[in-house]
């Protein structure tokens, strides 16, 4: 346990170290980045330190998620979080941890914390984890959430979509027409 410990901590340190090793290091950063990122996780794997705990304590504010967040992630978890690229953490766990976020927290059922984000002008369950789960990586970095600039990007996504003669919004890839 010691070793991992060890392991798990230089692996940290390498991802908070932004300097280069050399003037002429070759590799994109975030290329070194993601693979001492993919091998903090794979440890984390070996070692089930990769999971969150579960939460029933549903959140009133992004605020009060924050802290929630907190006691379901571990801190090896946590230096994982710090080391991906910015909005990686939430791609990664959309399907998991964002599920439980949006099943559990009432984003899909008008809970308080659903109202608040309503209020804030998002309307998606999905991007309300988004923002949670985003704003959480970023606040964990030591970063500005740039809450709004979150809420800008999704309205411009919604505000975007045509809906078809019955009014339904076409939620598949864009093709390349749309691009020319």
């Amino acid at each position: 346990m010691k070793q991992l410990f060890l392991s798990l901590l230089i692996l940290h340190l390498s991802c908070v170290n932004n300097e280069r090793p050399e003037d002429n290091f070759e590799e994109p950063e975030t290329y070194s980045n993601d693979s001492v990122c993919d091998q903090m996780f794979h440890l984390l794997y070996l070692s089930k330190l990769d999971h969150f705990d579960k939460s029933w304590y549903i959140p009133t504010s992004l605020e009060e998620s924050f802290v929630e967040l907190d006691k379901m992630i571990n801190d090896p978890l946590k230096s994982w979080i710090r080391c991906i690229d910015d909005g990686a953490f939430s791609a990664r766990v959309h399907l998991s941890l964002g599920m439980h976020l949006r099943n559990n927290w009432g984003l899909w059922l008008g809970s308080p914390l659903h109202q608040s984000f309503r209020k804030m002008g998002l309307h998606h369950p999905d991007d309300m984890s988004g923002v949670i789960l985003d704003s959480y990586q970023r606040r964990l970095k030591g970063e500005d959430i740039r809450l709004q600039e979150q809420i800008d990007s999704y309205t411009t996504f919604w505000n975007q979509q045509k809906p078809d003669k019955d009014g339904n919004i076409n939620m598949s890839q864009p093709s390349l027409q749309d691009y020319q």
